[in-house]
């Protein structure tokens, strides 16, 4: 971990040591503290300030190779507060996972855990969400539509919960998702390989991408969202802030 590092304080690759042509951890990882270095970005982060330890678990071909659990939710401490996880199952139920992302967060009063609470919301289907979001003491996050200039066509505002956004109740009757963000239309940084440096281009339209931003939609947009907006609060009450 350095915590010297203007952005990336620790890489640990599960799987490899890069992204994919815009890659779903780049998109993810810059809604939730991205900086453009020379200027203000197009798709500046929720936290443009704060630091990041990533886990690379994903693949281009859009599967997951996980290593245990608490392997997973130790990346980055004791120096990292806030875990975001763009990820998940469809098992609407308390898994084994379920318990042991409760347990890391019981142990650990200092740290917190957002997980993203899945897309299998569709015609309001009942209990979607996808374990570990059906943790007890992690926060699952739902997507809401996007506002002003960027709302897409046929979006309505952030009082109306996206339609693909997993719904509640768990299978054990507790409300979930906890919070619901913006999840659709979010620009991020996007992930161009072939060169270094890319950076902003011309604002792409709702899930395109053009130049260093992309556009997509999810409750793995969501998250970053709303673990940014967590590092924020946290920032305002660890500086004295509050009354």
């Amino acid at each position: 971990y350095n915590t010297n590092s203007r952005k990336i304080a620790q890489y640990v690759p599960f799987v490899d040591t890069s992204d994919y042509q815009y890659g779903h951890g780049t998109h993810v990882a810059g809604t939730v503290a991205g900086k453009r270095d020379d200027a203000t970005g197009a798709a500046d982060g929720i936290a443009p300030g704060a630091k990041l330890a990533f886990a690379d678990i994903g693949n281009s071909a859009g599967s997951l190779r996980l290593p245990n659990d608490y392997e997973l939710l130790s990346v980055g401490r004791p120096y990292s507060k806030i875990h975001s996880a763009s990820w998940g199952s469809e098992f609407p139920f308390y898994t084994t996972q379920s318990r042991n992302f409760d347990q890391f967060m019981y142990e650990n009063d200092d740290f917190l855990i957002l997980v993203a609470a899945g897309n299998s919301g569709a015609g309001d289907a009942p209990q979607t969400v996808g374990s570990p979001a059906t943790g007890k003491n992690i926060i699952a996050v739902g997507a809401h539509h996007n506002t002003d200039d960027s709302r897409p066509r046929g979006a309505l505002g952030p009082s109306y919960i996206a339609d693909f956004s997993s719904r509640g109740p768990t299978s054990d009757g507790r409300t979930k998702p906890d919070i619901i963000s913006v999840g659709k239309a979010v620009l991020s940084a996007g992930a161009v390989p072939s060169e270094f440096g890319e950076c902003d281009g011309k604002i792409p339209g709702p899930n395109s991408s053009s130049g260093g931003l992309l556009s997509l939609q999810g409750t793995s947009m969501a998250t970053p969202v709303a673990a940014g907006t967590a590092a924020i609060i946290r920032q305002y009450f660890e500086e004295g802030y509050y009354p």
